[in-house]
């Protein structure tokens, strides 16, 4: 009776261990995925403000050739 006893609370700690296991794999995968979207949200943004500073260059590139052509035919 003793040794059916402990397959038994072997067994149950063995069950318990796999399904933590299996927890802790679908944490990490869940881990895993949001990382990979920050990721991606990051490079998004990161694009976003080459755009912008690309924007900003080209704007001041113009207001600048405006300014010059001002000032050369005023004089």
């Amino acid at each position: 009776m003793r040794a059916k006893w402990q397959a038994h609370v072997a067994k149950v700690k063995a069950n318990a261990k796999k399904r933590e296991d299996h927890l802790d794999a679908r944490l990490a995968e869940t881990d895993a995925e949001m990382a990979e979207d920050y990721a991606l949200d990051a490079i998004d943004f990161a694009q976003a403000a080459i755009y912008e500073a690309e924007s900003a260059v080209l704007s001041a590139m113009y207001s600048r050739s405006s300014a010059v052509a001002l000032g050369s035919s005023s004089g």
